[in-house]
């Protein structure tokens, strides 16, 4: 039984709240305790709407990830910010969370998420939110013209995934322009658009991409990226591509009811696009002017793949051009290649070409099944290219003749050649196919007639998908149909073998790659008791490993380091949240060489300040704070060298603990300083006082061994609960 809204949406809402943050947090959005007054830079002093972290007056860039917790937030949401290459901006749920945008219908034009063209908007990921439209009510009261669950329009680099778009009403008399995610239309240009794992259903077109303008080479949207997204229940089409759209893959994507208001499921009419491994189930509809699973309405279509869908269950207008697949009457140059497709149970034709007067388009290894019409229905003109096709009943209509042989095909037009019928030994509920079929390698490049190649089958549940259900879903490297491990594909849908991060048979740890030197060896065995290592921790030495997988370091401080001859610490803990601070200066040293710095400004050294505290003869780590290397903070390059002397590091929201600015100047001995501060709501002070018996370590190191040491004893020093001071 198929599962009712509410029970497929609290399906995919659980799993959009197990998916893991695609990156750490800097930003922070809460509606229940934030203020947009606030620095935003921590979960204790967050923003209130994601309106204002969207906005022109927010101050997030490239490399920043803005993470949104629970509750109902008002839309529209107008992004006016925007990443850069290699430094996409993320707005996303904050792990275990799904924030709702939400808003009343006061406006004409509504959208949960809205870019246009002058707001220049790039490198932009949109990441496991819920779209909710307004009522009926709320559209008749506010005569509103049109929603979008989110619409992108002169963008590029955008990517939309783990989003949920929820229904919206029919209007009385009517469907109503009411897509669940748009992009392009005719006003600019958009390109390198990934749309992925998104739920969206209940609305008009699923996803709408494009214009109809009239010419392709204008205005076009390019490379649009379709997978592994659920649509349910879209009243017209689930993917509707237009004319002036170019190069677009469609794959991997659960495709049902769609179709019911204007009969067609999918439309496909830009340039080179790979329709593949999508499942098109109880599509179409009935009482239409026609019912169809893909359509094409464009003269100018060219160069389409489609191959290893399964389209099951197609409905009936009533119409007698009814079918899975239906051409319009040219393409401009290149043929279509509909290949290793499942058809089965259509009221309809399996495939219908009308009037190719261009070209032939190729129809191969391809599986028809459970028709209640004719499989494949030709209206003349240029001849499409069939063979290696099987048929359970040969039933085609060949220019307003019906063959009923494949041999009569054969002889007289010189197709079908290789083609097969009779019992094809096909599951009609989902494609699957059963041992011994005739379709079993059987095709023209050796592998199996038909969508199914060995795993899985039709997913027509209206469910997203999950690791073990069967179906090969986007992410996935193998799916079984089950969750178990050491079957061939793991629980976690990955081949059995070392470095899936599975511990199978002949390993004894496995930690997810194959690497030598992190206690899991590179053939998935343990590293012996004492074999060195890296724990990732600037503050500890000796690195280790345990014999049972993990690396552990000593916290203790280095002994090569280099000591200063004027030093200063001022450690404030304040009351009032965000108000802690750090001070630390190291100067009158010996000589420092710029190479000793390294190279933090193009991300390959991090720095870290270690504070130990020392207690009869006993060291031990007190504090740490981290200056990752790259990045960009509040959009700019966080790191930045000067004169073949100077790096100075500045990051005014202190991520990640708390260390807005960092200045390393070279020099000869007694010329080098080295100044550090941190403050703000990320900073956690050491608990105060110190031991300090006798003295408290303070070093700077690098990830490359520099390393710069001041000691602080009792003689120079006031150590006292709010506040610890010593210099020399």
């Amino acid at each position: 039984m198929r599962p009712a809204f509410a029970g497929a949406v609290a399906l995919s809402m659980a799993l959009l709240a197990a998916h893991p943050a695609s990156a750490a947090c800097t930003h922070f959005v809460d509606v229940s305790i934030g203020s947009d007054a606030n620095p935003g830079t921590s979960e204790v002093e967050p923003w209130e709407s994601i309106v204002f972290a969207a906005g022109a007056a927010s101050p997030v860039g490239p490399g920043d990830t803005v993470c949104v917790k629970d509750g109902d937030y008002p839309g529209e949401v107008e992004f006016e910010v925007a990443g850069a290459s290699g430094n996409p901006l993320t707005f996303q749920a904050y792990p275990g969370h799904s924030p709702r945008v939400v808003f009343d219908g006061s406006t004409h034009f509504n959208q949960c998420f809205v870019a246009v063209p002058d707001g220049n908007v790039s490198w932009l990921v949109l990441d496991g939110f819920e779209c909710v439209p307004p009522t009926l009510a709320e559209y008749n009261g506010a005569n509103i013209d049109s929603f979008s669950g989110m619409a992108f329009v002169g963008v590029h680099d955008l990517t939309i995934r783990n989003n949920i778009v929820h229904p919206t009403p029919v209007i009385s008399g009517g469907d109503e322009p009411a897509p669940g995610i748009l992009v392009g239309l005719n006003v600019a240009p958009s390109s390198n658009i990934t749309i992925e794992d998104n739920y969206v259903y209940g609305v008009s077109e699923c996803i709408y991409i494009g214009s109809n303008n009239g010419n392709v080479n204008l205005n076009s949207v390019t490379n649009v990226t379709i997978h592994g997204n659920t649509f349910v229940d879209c009243r017209d089409e689930a993917v509707d591509i237009k004319e002036n759209v170019n190069t677009v893959s469609v794959m991997y994507n659960e495709i049902v009811r769609a179709g019911s208001f204007f009969g067609q499921a999918v439309r496909l009419d830009g340039q080179s696009v790979e329709f593949a491994y999508n499942s098109v189930c109880d599509s179409g509809a009935t009482g239409s002017d026609l019912s169809t699973g893909i359509a094409f309405f464009s003269s100018l279509y060219d160069a389409h793949l489609i191959h290893h869908n399964y389209f099951i269950g197609q409905k009936d207008s009533g119409d007698s051009n009814d079918a899975f697949i239906r051409f319009p009457e040219k393409a401009t140059s290149t043929p279509f290649e509909v290949t290793h497709n499942t058809f089965i149970g259509s009221d309809a034709s399996g495939v219908a070409f009308v009037y190719q007067k261009n070209v032939a388009h190729i129809l191969r290894d391809n599986a028809f099944v459970d028709s209640d019409n004719v499989h494949v229905f030709w209206e003349c003109g240029k001849e499409p290219a069939m063979d290696y096709n099987g048929y359970d009943i040969i039933s085609i209509n060949w220019c307003g003749s019906s063959v009923t042989s494949l041999t009569d095909l054969c002889n007289d037009e010189g197709l079908e050649c290789n083609g097969l019928s009779g019992s094809l030994g096909v599951n009609a509920s989902d494609g699957t196919v059963i041992g011994g079929s005739p379709l079993l390698s059987a095709a023209s490049d050796g592998t199996n007639i038909g969508a199914w190649q060995g795993a899985g089958g039709a997913d027509c549940d209206g469910v997203p998908g999950e690791c073990g259900d069967g179906n090969l879903d986007i992410g996935e490297e193998c799916d079984d149909g089950n969750t178990d491990d050491d079957d061939g594909c793991d629980s976690n849908c990955t081949p059995t073998g070392c470095g899936n991060g599975i511990v199978t048979s002949g390993e004894t740890c496995d930690d997810g790659n194959t690497d030598d030197g992190d206690c899991c060896s590179s053939t998935c065995t343990l590293d012996a008791q004492g074999a060195g290592c890296d724990d990732g921790n600037l503050c500890t030495t000796d690195d280790a490993c345990d014999g049972a997988g993990a690396c552990a370091g000593n916290e203790e401080p280095a002994i090569d380091c280099l000591a200063a001859g004027m030093a200063k610490i001022d450690i404030r803990d304040r009351s009032t949240v965000g108000k802690d601070s750090l001070l630390w200066q190291w100067k009158k040293g010996p000589q420092v060489d710029f190479d000793d710095f390294d190279n933090p400004v193009d991300g390959t050294t991090d720095y870290a300040l270690c504070i130990y505290d020392h207690d009869g003869g006993i060291d031990s780590l007190a504090h740490s704070m981290q200056a990752p290397a790259g990045g960009t903070c509040r959009g700019r390059a966080c790191w930045k060298a000067s004169a073949g002397k100077r790096i100075a590091y500045r990051d005014r929201d202190g991520t990640p603990d708390g260390i807005q600015s960092l200045k390393l100047k070279a020099g000869v001995e007694g010329k080098p300083m080295l100044k550090l501060k941190a403050k703000g709501s990320a900073l956690v002070v050491p608990p105060l006082p110190f031991t300090q018996n006798p003295s408290v370590l303070v070093q700077l190191k690098n990830s490359t061994g520099g390393c710069w040491s001041t000691a602080f004893d009792t003689s120079n020093s006031s150590n006292e609960a709010p506040r610890f001071k010593a210099k020399y």
